[in-house]
């Protein structure tokens, strides 16, 4: 709690420059850093950035995961949260769509089991967990499009 309180006083900051002549004038906060260590927290200040990144702001986020495993438990540990939140249309509102990018093998396991599982970075999903290769394939076959639209993707 205390992680996302200081991350929205952030936010609050960056939309106030000091006054000339105010301590701190002429300089502007653009990074933020948080140390958090093992076991405090880290997954779920991940997952409430993503619900904050879809729900407040109106962009698509994808979690980046270096481990399968880890990548796993906190999306299956986190969905009934993103499953209780609802994304702005220009019509309402609609429930959030989230996916889990898993290898082609873990697909085949699943088959139709579960529709929340992806081989790939599924662009119209508003919160994707997914391990870094999948990324990289993404803008991968985006380069070796003929389009090479990336400038389309901007929204996320």
């Amino acid at each position: 709690v205390i992680c996302l309180l200081a991350f929205r006083h952030f936010l609050d900051a960056m939309g106030q420059q000091p006054q000339n002549g105010a301590a701190g004038a002429g300089r502007i906060a653009r990074t933020l850093i948080a140390q958090v260590g093992t076991g405090e927290g880290k997954s779920m200040i991940v997952a409430a950035l993503a619900i904050y990144i879809v729900v407040a702001l109106g962009k698509k986020a994808h979690v980046v995961v270096d481990d399968e495993t880890l990548l796993e438990r906190d999306f299956w540990t986190f969905k009934p949260l993103f499953d209780t939140f609802q994304a702005q249309t220009k019509t309402g509102k609609r429930k959030l769509t989230t996916i889990l990018c898993v290898s082609e093998e873990r697909m085949a396991v699943a088959g139709s089991k579960s529709s929340c599982l992806a081989a790939r970075v599924d662009t119209e999903a508003d919160i994707c967990y997914c391990e870094a290769k999948h990324v990289q394939s993404f803008y991968a076959s985006i380069a070796r499009s003929e389009k090479r639209d990336f400038d389309g993707y901007r929204h996320r």
